[in-house]
């Protein structure tokens, strides 16, 4: 069962589901975790437990804290068990010192955190804090509270407990996640009756890109179109607002761009009168528009290509953009 379902369990269940799983002795596991709180106000101790648990399960699967229910150890290697319940005074009071701090609690913030009360029946008023943590694909989340023992530290959610994440495995996710940065090439090429552009997308950062597409405003008077030659690109015109136009390029399937790795895109066929070395007089072509990818930065640019052959391909915006 997903963190996401189980929470909604949970919340479907109610108080009646929190007493069967006293009852059954349900264990702690990778997406459960059990907290006691004799609660007057989270004090730095609670504030560390609790931005532990945050860290640990946004940066593997997500998971539920249940906040009033007390554990039973069963040894190191073995997961706790719910033994009791143990109402957390003024649990919506909590419920609200939760949600305000949760921005404090890690870096970068978990996003799509949500808090539930469950109100006990004989005593009004006292109660049990669920607190649901997704798994985040913004991971990895640094633990921000608490002392010098929890914070500033990555943590892991394991079937048993939450534990410091490994180096190996803190590297690999800060690779995962590591995003795609993406550039604009160009490079003239003459021909004998004809002259073009080549252009391509490269993708200079850590991370895989995809989705690509790309936007080329065409200015007025710029001397060019587009020539598709690989079929990897569907295009859309659009009508801008100050009445020029829009060209969308969008990949025809669902391609990755590894880091690396370039892909290209239609060429640009220069019209008539554009390059000097054919009686010509403009010499530059300027390109401009903006570079999209699921995940990635919105990447602009507005460049001026030289027309000569004489020029190596310019790679745009540069890294100082």
């Amino acid at each position: 069962m997903s963190s996401r379902a189980l929470f909604e369990q949970i919340v479907a269940d109610g108080w009646a589901g929190l007493v069967r799983m006293v009852e059954e002795r349900r264990q702690e596991s990778l997406h459960l975790e059990f907290k006691q709180k004799d609660w007057r106000e989270l004090d730095q101790s609670m504030k560390g437990r609790v931005a532990r648990e945050v860290s640990g399960f946004a940066n593997v699967e997500g998971g539920v804290t249940l906040f009033g229910i007390k554990s039973e150890e069963r040894g190191s290697k073995e997961p706790d068990f719910a033994k009791s319940i143990a109402p957390i005074p003024e649990a919506s009071r909590f419920q609200a010192e939760l949600g305000r701090l949760l921005v404090e609690l890690t870096t970068p913030t978990v996003a799509g955190i949500q808090t539930q009360v469950f109100e006990s029946p004989s005593e009004p008023g006292t109660g049990v804090v669920a607190m649901y943590i997704p798994d985040s694909p913004a991971k990895p989340h640094r633990a921000t509270a608490g002392d010098g023992t929890v914070k500033d530290r990555y943590y892991m959610r394991t079937e048993t407990n939450t534990a410091p994440m490994s180096h190996s495995l803190l590297a690999a996710l800060f690779a995962q996640t590591a995003p795609p940065r993406l550039r604009m090439a160009a490079k003239f090429l003459s021909g004998a009756q004809e002259d073009f552009v080549r252009l391509w997308v490269a993708n200079r950062g850590r991370g895989t890109a995809r989705r690509v597409a790309v936007r080329c405003d065409i200015i007025k008077g710029c001397g060019w179109n587009l020539v598709e030659h690989s079929g990897l690109w569907q295009r859309r015109r659009l009508e801008t607002p100050d009445g020029g136009v829009s060209l969308i390029l969008e990949q025809r399937a669902e391609l990755v761009l590894y880091p690396g790795d370039n892909i290209e895109l239609p060429s640009i066929k220069l019209m008539a009168g554009t390059n000097p070395q054919h009686g010509g007089s403009v010499g530059l072509l300027q390109l401009k528009g903006a570079i999209y990818a699921m995940d990635a930065q919105t990447v602009s640019f507005d460049q001026q290509v030289i027309v000569s052959t004489d020029q190596p391909p310019v790679t745009f915006p540069g890294d100082e953009d």
